[in-house]
C-alpha cells in the first residue's frame, strides 16, 4: 500500500488493480499526479460521459453512479470511476491485468 493510492495483488505478489482516490478520502492521502483520459478530481458525471463516451457499464452497487470502461491499447484494462453524491469524480479503480 502506498500512501496515496491501495492496490489489489494476486496472490504471487503482481499488482492487478490500483485505486487512485480524490481530496478528502477518508481512506488515504488524495492522488495529486495527472489521472488517466484526461480527467480531474470533481469532473461531473454528464462531463466524464461527454469526454469518453459511453461507458460499457453503469452500476450504482455503492450508491452514487459507478462507470465502467474497457480499454485495448492503454497500460490498463479498465477503469471504473466512481462518483460521490454530487455527481463529482471522486475515486477512480485502474485494473492492471488484464
Amino acid at each position: 500500500m502506498c500512501p496515496r493510492w491501495t492496490a489489489i495483488t494476486t496472490p504471487d505478489g503482481r499488482v492487478q488493480a490500483v485505486s487512485l482516490y480524490g481530496p478528502g478520502s477518508s481512506t488515504v492521502d488524495s492522488w495529486d499526479g495527472r489521472l488517466p483520459q484526461g480527467l480531474h478530481w470533481g469532473d461531473q458525471l454528464a462531463d466524464v460521459w461527454s469526454r469518453l463516451g459511453r461507458p460499457q457499464r453503469v452500476t450504482s452497487a455503492y450508491g452514487p453512479p459507478t462507470l465502467v470502461y474497457w480499454f485495448t491499447s492503454r497500460p490498463y484494462g479498465s477503469l471504473e470511476l466512481r462518483f460521490d453524491a454530487g455527481d463529482a469524480l471522486v475515486r477512480i479503480n485502474a485494473s492492471i491485468l488484464r
